[in-house]
């Protein structure tokens, strides 16, 4: 997962610079701004802080996306951190010359390195982090998310009345979370975590129909596409992207489940089916709301903090809607019925010149 906070976010900006250094001096690339020049291309590049047990960064070539693990900015030595981001600068050329054809770490990774005069202390600058692991371990979230997982399993029981009690029990330890998590002192430097819960070739309904369930989550959706493929990510805390994490793979096996019961046929059908488990399910959700007096004002309270979230990692973020498509109403109308009948828990909480290689990160 990656993580922002205001530490994290200064850490990121001064390995963007440093990484903007090696691009033009160790590697003769030319830079504007965040793009770098490649046969006539102008690639973007980034850089964030990720949350992993087992590496110590990575390179995405979906997105060219550079990735150093949140531990090293409290422990890392200086000249650390740049071999680090060598070899994941390394890993970058040779994608750019070979494509997903050779392994990763293999002779032209390490012809790479060599060509740029860098040795053994980049090419092997990956290991295990169980030092740094002892550091990140949080007793509490852990327990409350072993909890949760555990109601939710009962929340697919095919007991009517025992689903309902464990998604009760479900949403009043997870609003308990996330009320104490506004009165936090250290809410100053929260960290905030983004992951990737979805992804296929294209946007399609599964992907919009989680959107629309998982924005009453405690989560922001983003709907977001790289070179080949297009993914849905959730921003949040820990607690309520796990939960986002955790309720999506449970959704896209529900819906085709429902779908095979309805006994439609067509992909026309299925997808407004699809889409009638959102709508129905998103009714179920406003319905139950309103039930509560005062949970519309705890309600408020955490989407101002979601939003506080959401800016630390976008200063500004675009909406993203499905393209229109071919609906079948009866089929619609059977998913919404089958939608409200689901039982699961909220979790809380263009011109001349080099060409732009146009994808977000």
């Amino acid at each position: 997962m990656r993580v922002y906070s205001s530490t994290l976010n200064a850490f990121t900006s001064r390995l963007k610079a440093e990484t903007k250094k090696i691009l033009i001096e160790e590697m003769g690339f030319s830079v504007k701004r965040s793009r770098f020049l490649f046969k006539n291309y102008l690639y973007p590049f980034s850089l964030v802080a990720f949350e992993s047990k087992n590496k110590l960064g990575y390179f995405n070539p979906d997105n060219f996306q550079i990735g150093i693990n949140k531990n090293l900015v409290y422990m890392a030595k200086p000249e650390v951190l740049k071999n680090i981001l060598r070899h994941e600068l390394a890993h970058m050329s040779v994608h750019l010359k070979y494509g997903e054809e050779v392994s990763a770490h293999g002779v032209e990774f390490r012809e790479a390195c060599k060509s740029y005069g860098w040795g053994k202390d980049v090419y092997g600058a990956y290991g295990d982090l169980q030092k740094e692991n002892s550091l990140s371990s949080a007793p509490e979230f852990e327990k409350i998310l072993s909890k949760v997982q555990k109601l939710l399993k009962l929340a697919n029981s095919a007991n009517t009345h025992e689903a309902t009690l464990a998604t009760a029990k479900a949403n009043e330890l997870l609003m308990k979370y996330n009320l104490e998590h506004i009165d936090d002192e250290a809410r100053e430097n929260e960290e905030v975590y983004v992951k990737n819960i979805y992804e296929a070739k294209r946007s399609n309904v599964q992907m919009s129909a989680l959107y629309e369930i998982l924005e009453n989550f405690y989560v922001q959706p983003v709907l977001n596409r790289g070179q080949s493929k297009a993914y849905l990510e959730v921003i949040g805390s820990k607690t309520n992207v796990e939960m986002a994490d955790y309720m999506a793979k449970y959704l896209v096996a529900e819906f085709e489940r429902l779908y095979k019961l309805s006994g439609l046929k067509g992909s026309a059908a299925k997808n407004s089916f699809i889409r009638g488990i959102a709508e129905g399910y998103t009714q179920k959700i406003k319905a139950k709301q309103k039930e509560h007096p005062n949970y519309k004002n705890e309600l408020i309270r955490l989407d101002k903090v979601l939003k506080s979230q959401v800016q630390l990692v976008y200063s500004r973020m675009g909406s993203s809607s499905s393209s229109a498509s071919k609906n079948d109403y009866e089929a619609r109308a059977m998913g919404r019925a089958a939608g409200g009948s689901l039982s699961i828990n909220k979790g809380l909480e263009k011109s001349s010149g080099p060409k732009r290689i146009g994808f977000k990160s």
